[in-house]
């Protein structure tokens, strides 16, 4: 996975050009017993910098290690977005009519954008679509990104949709195919070489270059307006 981050503070812009000001390893943790990269919170870049992005998650999970895992819990306070990448995978929340459960399944490229808003429940019974076909061996990869709710909408009601990959804006610029991570390129106009399972976190400018990638090389790009507020966190809620 490679990350590229341009948020953060706002700054009077001097030149064109973005400068690549950190390149740093993502993090190797573990989330219900499932390795997990960790692009967000970042050791080298506070909140402050890559304002309203809260979390960055990528991982692989095979369907027969969460079947026994009782996969749901709360969030609150941002949007939770998972962008599936490969397999397939089945999920719960609670956004129906008076918090009741409905369920959603990803097929790779489609993204399930959760608003977490004043609370809901994410992530029931994950994967038991799939485990009920006698899919227990197959796994699914996808990114999980958090981003932050301005504090206005805090307390707004929790709903979640799901965008087919064909819902996707996709846009061609030369050679490349622009879907809105995989390989080895330099980024920003000072040409920082950056490779899978790393982040880079953007400075300040008008435009943002990836030169000298390596055959098929994807990376994730996130952008957003900071909202300059300092959220408060706590686990799985950020007030």
């Amino acid at each position: 996975m490679l990350v590229g981050v341009a948020g953060g503070a706002a700054a009077e812009v001097e030149t064109t050009g973005r400068d690549a000001v950190l390149v740093e390893d993502a993090a190797r943790i573990r989330v219900m017993g499932t390795p997990i990269l960790e692009a967000l919170p970042s050791r080298g870049a506070p909140y402050q910098r890559v304002d309203p992005f809260i979390l960055v998650h990528e991982g692989r999970v095979r369907l027969s290690d969460v079947a026994k895992v009782d996969t749901r819990h709360p969030h609150r306070g941002f949007d939770n977005l998972w962008y599936l990448l490969e397999g397939s995978v089945s999920t719960g929340h609670s956004t129906g009519p008076g918090g009741a459960m409905e369920r959603a399944r990803l097929s790779p490229g489609a993204l399930l954008a959760l608003r977490t808003g004043r609370g809901a429940w994410h992530a029931e019974a994950l994967g038991a679509d799939e485990l009920g076909e006698g899919h227990a061996d197959t796994e699914f990869r996808g990114v999980l990104f958090w981003v932050n709710l301005a504090r206005t909408d805090k307390q707004v009601a929790p709903s979640a949709q799901v965008v087919a990959p064909e819902q996707l804006p996709v846009r061609q610029e030369g050679d490349a195919v622009v879907r809105v991570l995989d390989g080895e390129a330099a980024f920003g106009a000072n040409l920082r070489p950056a490779r899978a399972s790393q982040l880079v976190l953007l400075g300040p400018g008008e435009e943002f270059a990836v030169t000298g990638a390596a055959p098929g090389t994807r990376f994730l790009l996130m952008t957003g307006q900071p909202y300059g507020e300092v959220p408060v966190f706590n686990g799985p809620f950020v007030d």
